[in-house]
Parts: structure tokens; C-alpha cells; sequence
């Protein structure tokens, strides 16, 4: 056991950073950037990250932004903060308000833990209460009352609350200048921070903008708050982000800083204010090598789609594998996170473990009261079988007990090799035969995305739940209006996640060992150099009829196969969709298909894909590009024929396009 646990620590937690909470933080970064623009470009506010968590918000933003070209502007600032440092910085303001935090945190603890944890031992380093040190007291301590009253005991406290609250004030004023709106950014969840800020300075429009926001009970909801992930107070199944709910540490220390929580300022020797902690919270973010979890999601980041779209749908994916990781974990996932802790605040430098290990001696009971992730907890106490009704009860959720985990894996589970793009409208004749040319192939790690691009979706549906194949590999995908070849190549890739893509039309087809052969070349030591691979093809003249699709004849596509290059390709497409496996991931560096031909779309994406990255061939007959080249048949034929006045309409274009953006002599 302990050998397993030492195993998965490193590798499983930047997994799960890298491919489960990566693809969340994604999308929340894109939607935390649109909102401070238009926060600051609308309503004129002072941008401030909170320490600590506010920090690697900002270092994740900063490399999201990177990734597409963009900056953090220079005047989006730090509040040097905890929700201890406000109630201190505001005492002068709103003593009310800060004594009910006080009376909160201290509510069972001795006066002198109490004034240590506020004060500090020697000034300005309040954290010298670690675990040994702090304990729980049988009567209520009203330290709240006592300050107000100014009991002799609080007499310390006092004194240090009026010297913190002037330097905080001071700090805070200077970093607003004029603004009189201000957005604060922290992972959330009740909003404690702001709630304090506006009641101690009204005179500005704090607003708060956090991953998650977890309302009370009653519905109540902090105003001018926005969850950007979610807003809910209890776990719903079918809303996969309210997982969060039931482990939020697991945020909370992702974007928790390796150093001390900021809880009391200082001037220094030339008279600037300081928050004690604040170089050290600087510092850290320069070592996250040892964090793998966070590790995972900046290196998801620095690699994250550019499309928007694809952005999106990989969050969803992702959040219902979280969901399951965090609601009904494994005892193998519930091990990734046992040897994670979580700091205390509020004057306190202990840590508590996220997870309690099984080996201990209290019972099982006990564990699962005191785990910070209850549900992980009940992972490692209960046998397999008996663990997942367990965990739904604890979460409070509502389905059947034989339901089915969607992952069976979620840490190991891996993204299928190829994508499959099929892109139909109202050709079920032609759907059939290439669902059947995907189905044969002797490669199996593949998904099928068959996009509906207009026309009559229920025809389509039909088709594929006729045919003979495995009907788990195929997504469907509906665009209710014609948006076109090359957008609906786009969008399909977008509702999927592979490694390498392929085109296949509705009316193409392929040997059975296409996929086999390409895909062992681009894995090859000979093929990792290559952005995609070509095959040779047969070019195959047919025509259809009341009875089917009558084959007239068949010849190589090109006589003069090669591997193609930017001189040629110039000149003519010289190969076909049908031959073409590429990388994903040279596929959104290219920037996907583009839109605005109608046709010679394909075209364009290889000649800007030339321009990038090399492309192999194979010098096989394994695809198969078919024509309807017999008889003028509109209604069947494909665009290179019936199409061709618009191939004829847009060659000067494209090409003179492509002169214009790569200046082609």
C-alpha cells in the first residue's frame, strides 16, 4: 500500500491537473478575463486580485493570455488581504462587523490563543499558534463583546487593531486613486471579504467576481457577486460544477499560495506600507514545481485551445469527469489526494489533512466526520462494492443506486487516438457506406463524429441507428441551419477530443487498414517529425440510381504521388480530405478550417498547414475519393463536380488570400 501511495503521488495529481481540472480552470480564466475588461473598460473599476488566492489567479491568467497572444494590463493590481487583515483593516470603520468575525473564529478558545492568533507574539507576525499550541475551550469566549467593552485583556488587541486599521486604509486608498468601483477576484464562496469591504468603505461599488459562490440556505446571495463556475448550495447530479460543492478545498488550494496568509501590514524603513508576507507570496509563485497539481493545470493552460468553442465543450467534458472524481472516487483516486493538506488562517500556521489515513486509530466514523473530503474519505474506509451508495447518500444525491460510473477510470482514462469527421446533409445512400468504411477499420481507438449540416436530422439519426456498427464510437452532432463544409468540419472537431484527426466525407471510403497504418506512422520515429500523413488514392468514377450506386471505374488519384510541399500545393490541392490524418494539436495551431470559402476549403487548411508543418506520405492505395464525374448529378454529386462554378469563382480568391497573409511572390 505504501508503495502505491508513493507511486501515484507525483504523476496522478499533475494528471489530474493537467486533464481533469485544467479544462475547468480554462474556461473560467476566459470567462474571469471577459468580465474584468468589461468591468474595467465600461465601469471604469480598479482591478485587485486578493492574496492569497488572488495570486495564482493572476499567474494562471497570465499564462492563459499568453498562450493567445495577450497581456494582463499593468494596472490590474494585488489586495493584500485575508478576510483576518479586513476585519483588522476596518476596525476603525466598522468594529462591528470585525468583532463578529473575531467572535466567530475565537468562539471556544482561550484569551491569550485568541490575542496571539489577532497580535502575534512580537509585532506584525500574528502566526505563532501551531497545533500543539491551539485548543478548544468548554465555554464560550465573547472576545467580540470584550474588545467593544474594552475588557483590560483586549487592551493588546486594540491598540493593534487601530494601528493595522490606519495602514490598511492608508494602502487601500492610494491603490483606488480615483476609482470609485472596484472588482475583487478570489476563489470564492460566501464572499466574506466583500461583504466587509462594503460595509467599511460604501463609498466605493465593490463587486466580486469568484470560480464558485455557495449561497446560504435560504437562497440568500451577496449582491454584486457573480460565480463564474457556479452558484449553488447543495451538490445537483445534473449540474456537473456543483460537484465543487462537496470538496471546495480542492479550489481553495489549487490557488492557495505557498506562503503565509497575509494578516497584518507594516511600514518599512522608508516609510511604505507593507503587508507582512507579501515578498514571500511573490516568491512562490516562481516554485510550483513541487504543487503537481497545479503544475497540471498552468501546463494545460500554456497548451489550451484557442477556440473558444473547443474551449467550452472540453470544460464540460472535464467538469463530469471532476464530478465523478469528487462524488463517487475510487479508493485508488481517493489516494491521489491523501497526502493533501490545508493551511489554517486566522492567526493559525498549523495545517489539517484533507484525508485521514484508514491506518489510524479511530474508527472509521470518526474519519469520515473529520475528512475534509468526505466522500474520498468513504473511498478508503468502505469495500468497492459498498462505497458508492455510501458516497450518493453523503453528497445528498438523488439517483438510482445502479447507476453506472460514466469513467470506469477517471484518472487513466485516455483520449481516443483519432477523431472521425463526417459531415452530412439529406445522403443517407452515402452516410451508410462510410459508417460502414469507419466501422470496418481494423484500428479501433477512434470516435465518429457524424455532423448533421442542415437538412433532415432525423433521417440521419435513423440511418446510423440502422446500421451495423459500433454505435458507442459515433457523436452526433446537429447544425440546424446549412453552415457550410468548412464550419461544420470545425464545429464537429470541437464536440470531440483526440489526438489526431481525419476527414472522412459522407461519400468517401477507406481500405480497412487506413487508420492502422497511418496512425503507426505518425507514431514512428520516422513519422513524430511530421505535422499529418497523406496516402496514395484511388480515384473512383460512380454514379446512383433508383437500385444504388452503380462503380464505372477506378484509377490512381495522382500518378505523381509525393509527399506534398508548399511549391505544389500552390499550384492545385494535390491530395484529398479522405488521405489526410493530422495532429490535433497542429490543427488549432493552424487555426481550424476557415469559414468563408464555400468550397476549396480543404485547400486552404493544407496550404496553411504547409506553411507550419511538413506533411509524410504513404505510398499505399488506402483511401478511396469518389466522384460522381459520370453524369452531371447535382443532387449526388460531390462539390468538386456539381460545385465546380464555384470552385471556379473562388480559385483567384483563396489564392490571392493566401498571397496577401504569407506574401507570396
Amino acid at each position: 500500500m505504501k508503495t502505491r501511495k508513493s507511486a501515484i503521488s507525483d504523476t496522478d495529481m499533475f494528471r489530474l491537473g493537467r486533464d481533469i481540472i485544467g479544462p475547468v480552470v480554462a474556461q473560467y480564466i476566459q470567462n474571469l478575463h471577459q468580465s474584468l475588461l468589461y468591468f474595467e473598460g465600461a465601469q471604469n473599476a480598479k482591478i485587485f486580485f486578493m492574496a492569497r488566492a488572488g495570486l495564482r489567479i493572476r499567474q494562471a491568467l497570465e499564462v492563459y493570455l499568453s498562450r493567445v497572444g495577450r497581456e494582463v494590463p499593468s494596472g490590474w493590481d494585488y489586495l493584500w488581504a485575508s478576510r483576518m487583515m479586513i476585519a483588522k483593516g476596518l476596525w476603525t470603520r466598522t468594529p462591528l462587523e470585525s468583532c463578529a468575525l473575531f467572535d466567530d473564529a475565537y468562539a471556544y478558545t482561550d484569551i491569550d490563543i485568541a490575542r496571539r492568533c489577532i497580535v502575534g507574539e512580537h509585532t506584525g507576525n500574528p502566526r505563532n499558534i501551531d497545533l500543539e499550541q491551539w485548543h478548544w475551550t468548554s465555554d464560550r469566549l465573547d472576545l467580540g463583546g470584550m474588545i467593544l467593552r474594552n475588557a483590560p485583556q483586549t487592551a493588546p488587541i486594540r491598540a493593534h487593531l487601530e494601528e493595522q486599521s490606519n495602514l490598511f486604509l492608508s494602502r487601500v486608498r492610494a491603490s483606488l486613486g480615483k476609482h470609485d468601483t472596484a472588482v475583487l477576484v478570489d476563489s470564492g464562496w460566501a464572499g466574506t471579504s466583500q461583504k466587509m469591504l462594503q460595509a467599511g468603505l460604501p463609498d466605493i461599488d465593490w463587486w466580486g467576481l469568484y470560480f464558485g459562490l455557495i449561497p446560504d440556505e435560504d437562497g440568500g446571495k451577496i449582491a454584486q457577486a457573480e460565480g463564474l463556475v457556479f452558484e449553488a448550495n447543495r451538490v445537483d447530479w445534473n449540474r456537473p460544477e456543483t460537484c465543487i460543492i462537496s470538496h471546495r478545498h480542492l479550489i481553495e488550494d489549487l490557488f492557495e499560495t505557498r506562503a503565509p496568509s497575509i494578516e497584518s501590514y507594516y511600514r518599512d524603513d522608508l516609510g511604505t506600507i507593507l503587508a507582512v508576507g507579501e515578498k514571500e507570496n511573490l516568491a512562490s509563485l516562481n516554485n510550483n514545481g513541487a504543487d503537481h497539481i497545479y503544475s497540471g493545470v498552468l501546463y494545460h493552460l500554456a497548451r489550451a485551445p484557442v477556440d473558444l468553442l473547443t474551449l467550452r465543450i472540453n470544460a464540460e467534458h472535464a467538469m463530469k469527469r471532476l464530478q465523478q472524481f469528487l462524488l463517487v472516487p475510487t479508493k485508488s483516486e481517493a489516494e491521489v489526494l491523501l497526502k493533501q493538506r490545508r493551511s489554517a488562517d486566522l492567526g493559525r500556521s498549523f495545517s489539517v489533512p484533507v484525508l485521514i489515513s484508514p491506518d489510524g486509530p479511530e474508527k472509521s466514523e470518526e474519519r469520515i466526520s473529520r475528512a475534509l473530503w468526505k466522500n474520498g474519505q468513504i473511498a478508503l474506509e468502505y469495500p468497492a462494492d459498498m462505497a458508492a451508495p455510501v458516497q450518493r447518500s453523503s453528497a445528498g444525491l438523488r439517483y438510482p443506486s445502479t447507476h453506472k460510473r460514466p469513467c470506469p477510470d477517471v484518472l487513466n482514462a485516455t483520449l481516443p487516438t483519432v477523431a472521425v469527421i463526417t459531415r452530412t446533409m439529406d445522403r443517407s445512400l452515402f452516410l451508410r457506406r462510410a459508417l460502414l468504411s469507419v466501422s470496418s477499420q481494423s484500428f479501433r481507438d477512434y470516435v465518429h463524429v457524424v455532423v448533421c449540416d442542415g437538412g433532415d436530422a432525423e433521417l440521419i439519426k435513423k440511418t446510423i441507428v440502422e446500421a451495423n456498427i459500433d454505435h458507442s464510437k459515433i457523436i452526433f452532432v446537429e447544425s440546424p441551419i446549412n453552415i457550410g463544409m468548412e464550419a461544420a468540419s470545425n464545429l464537429a472537431i470541437s464536440k470531440s477530443t483526440s489526438e489526431f484527426i481525419v476527414i472522412h466525407d459522407d461519400d468517401d471510403s477507406w481500405h480497412p487498414d487506413f487508420l492502422k497504418k497511418t496512425i503507426d506512422y505518425l507514431r514512428s520515429a520516422e513519422g513524430r517529425k511530421y505535422g499529418g500523413v497523406v496516402t496514395q488514392a484511388l480515384h473512383v468514377s460512380e454514379s446512383v440510381h433508383p437500385d444504388g450506386i452503380q462503380t464505372h471505374s477506378t484509377k490512381l488519384y495522382r500518378d505523381d504521388f509525393f509527399a506534398p510541399n508548399l511549391e505544389e500545393i500552390r499550384r492545385c490541392n494535390t491530395f484529398a480530405p479522405i488521405s489526410f490524418v493530422f495532429r490535433r494539436t497542429c490543427y488549432d495551431e493552424v487555426g481550424g478550417y476557415n469559414e468563408k470559402y464555400p468550397v476549396l476549403g480543404d485547400w486552404d487548411f493544407n496550404i496553411n498547414f504547409l506553411y507550419k508543418y511538413d506533411i509524410g506520405y504513404i505510398r499505399e492505395t488506402l483511401s478511396n475519393y469518389h466522384h460522381r464525374d459520370v453524369r452531371e448529378q447535382n443532387v449526388f454529386g460531390n462539390s468538386i463536380i456539381s460545385g465546380r462554378d464555384k470552385h471556379i469563382e473562388y480559385n483567384p480568391i483563396l489564392l490571392n488570400d493566401l498571397a496577401r497573409k504569407h506574401r507570396v511572390p
